[in-house]
């Protein structure tokens, strides 16, 4: 019988002595690997099968999904991560899909063994189980240690669990105490209009709040005589800089701001854990895709809810909903649309609190090809809780969740772009082909990493160009510099301090991923150069656009692709130019009251 070794990484090869160098195939399924190439001379590393029908397998993905949502039929199945398909959260379209990949590839391997490098050991245990009647299967751990330190990680999931249950009731006593004046005040009021937004450090920054996505929406409600109420959500914290917004909420007299869980009783707390040891979803028997056994994969994305406690957030989330229906006159609630679990649960919750409040989700933010929690599988149109409408930024995000998703037929209406108002200031800036790099990150360390070391294999150390990076600041840099691998090049220079505008007019080209400042790139005339660094997940903001763009998956083949787009001749540029305005006209849409109609109606 061959063997199949499963190896965490390369640097594993010389401590496994049973590999047989000469007569071994090896698959990598950390990379999609673009040629054949030998292994010190040695092991022959082959391309990783890419031939599947991808836009295919996507919709057989949201209908897997959407089955199984189907026979879970209940309000535990939408507060599951597995069942919101956020790619940026869930891993399971990527297993899914290079162990479709890899079923390709080993058939058309001979007779000789296979050496995988796989350092994710979901993927890797659904292989060895796949593949256990055909190889003989070797881990690079043992056994007992893989289900020792998964046992491990499951019980600090509970503990984990336990300890956010514990402070999420020390916060809601405290809010409570903090902003007792507001509760007589805000239950006199009638047909309040809601809005569900997100609390941190840019809302007071001007010394008057600001609300960082609907920013001058509010006003409007203001105008027409209607009363605003903030319903503001941030993570369950006592620090100084939480409980110094909460006392910023107290004194501001000219507005009624109150934490979601304001209204949240302690009895809801015990419901939500209780929820999550005794009705999460689970799986009872095997399940398959395209032949090949996926149990241990979804599996792992169920339990994944117990270590991340996103299953009993969502389940939080539900029951302040509820309680806000319950306890206040509520007209309409509008709050940032991205079709994430815990909004399909606080529409479960606010119509069972009271039926008969307006739900309005905004759509606020780019819309990727696979951005799968936009997309409803055609089984879901039925059973989804979806708002009552879905007020969209612009023309292009609306056209894009129609084609690729399943809405009710009569539920979009084109808004405006709330939170991308100061695109509108922006003009193209002289063109500039002896600039330097920019390279904006996105707020994920894996994603920054993974840039960094594209930008280092790509030869951009020894380019004769200044690399400006730019690290999202929630991101924290000194974890992602110690997770490189290697020194950062004296070329690569962080940059944090100078405005946007700054950083655009002095590079040539800006290479990015899935972060809207491509947008802000374009609007000013700078090519842009997308980084397939996410694949098979495609993430780019501007999948839809050609224009005054490259996309670059190999990194040998960067500089020349930097080269080639930041010399084209002046009536190509002015060209191509012109196009990526009209694309990102279509895109963005101004804020005006006759364009904000949609939301106040």
């Amino acid at each position: 019988m061959r063997n199949l070794f499963l190896i965490e990484n390369e640097l594993q090869l010389n401590k496994n002595n049973k590999i047989d160098r000469h007569n071994s195939i090896m698959v990598n399924l950390d990379n999609f690997t673009f040629d054949s190439k030998k292994i010190d001379g040695e092991l022959t590393l082959i391309p990783l099968s890419d031939q599947t029908d991808k836009e295919l397998f996507e919709r057989k993905y949201l209908d897997l999904v959407a089955s199984f949502g189907k026979k879970a039929e209940s309000i535990y199945w939408w507060a599951t991560v597995f069942s919101g398909k956020n790619p940026f959260v869930s891993k399971l379209f990527s297993r899914l899909y290079k162990l479709k990949c890899f079923d390709d590839t080993i058939r058309k391997i001979d007779s000789r063994d296979v050496v995988v490098v796989c350092n994710d050991p979901v993927l890797a245990e659904q292989i060895g189980y796949n593949y256990k009647k055909v190889f003989l299967v070797h881990f690079s751990a043992s056994r007992i240690r893989y289900h020792i330190v998964r046992t491990v990680r499951v019980f600090k999931g509970i503990l984990r669990l336990l300890f956010i249950a514990f402070e999420q009731y020390r916060w809601l006593l405290y809010v409570r105490w903090a902003l007792k004046e507001k509760i007589n005040i805000i239950k006199k009021q009638s047909d309040l209009v809601v809005f569900r937004t997100i609390g941190d450090h840019r809302n007071y920054v001007s010394g008057v709040y600001k609300d960082s996505y609907f920013k001058n929406l509010p006003g409007f409600f203001s105008s027409a005589g209607k009363k605003v109420l903030f319903f503001v959500n941030f993570f369950v914290d006592l620090s100084y800089d939480s409980k110094d917004l909460i006392a910023k909420f107290k004194q501001d007299n000219d507005r009624l701001i109150i934490p979601t869980n304001f209204f949240l009783k302690g009895i809801d707390i015990i419901k939500c854990l209780f929820f999550v040891y005794f009705r999460r979803p689970v799986v009872n028997k095997h399940i398959f895709l395209d032949d090949s056994d996926i149990t241990h994969l979804i599996s792992a994305e169920l339990s994944w809810d117990i270590n991340t406690a996103h299953y009993f957030n969502s389940f939080i989330y539900y029951f302040c909903c509820i309680r806000l229906a319950e306890s206040v006159s509520v007209e309409r609630l509008i709050y940032p649309f991205e079709n994430h679990p815990w909004e399909k649960m606080g529409i479960l919750g606010l119509r069972r609190g009271n039926p008969g409040i307006k739900i309005i989700g905004f759509q606020h933010a780019f819309i990727a090809r696979n951005s799968f929690n936009y997309f409803p599988a055609r089984t879901e149109k039925e059973t989804m809780p979806f708002p009552d409408r879905i007020v969209t930024m612009g023309k292009r995000t609306q056209e894009i969740m129609k084609r690729f998703g399943n809405y009710p037929d009569t539920i979009f209406a084109t808004g405006c772009s709330l939170r991308q108002d100061y695109l509108f200031q922006l003009k193209p800036s002289p063109r500039n082909t002896y600039g330097d790099i920019f390279v904006p990150f996105t707020i994920t360390i894996e994603d920054t990493v993974k840039v960094l070391r594209f930008l280092f294999l790509a030869g951009l150390g020894r380019y004769p160009k200044k690399v400006y990076l730019r690290f999202h600041p929630w991101t924290p840099v000194n974890v992602v510099i110690d997770s490189l691998g290697f020194d950062m090049p004296s070329n690569f220079i962080i940059s944090d301090n100078p405005p946007m505008h700054t950083e655009m007019e002095r590079c040539g080209v800006v290479l990015y991923t899935w972060t809207t400042v491509c947008l802000e790139a374009l609007k000013m005339g700078r090519p842009v150069i997308y980084l397939d660094v996410n694949y098979p997940l495609e993430v780019d903001p501007l999948f839809e656009c050609n224009h005054l763009k490259d996309i670059c998956r190999n990194p040998g083949e960067l500089i020349g692709k930097m080269e080639k787009i930041r010399n084209i001749d002046d009536n190509m540029y002015k060209t191509e130019l012109m196009k990526a305005q009209e694309y990102l006209n279509d895109y963005f849409i101004p804020v005006n009251e006759q364009n904000v109609r949609n939301f106040i109606e």
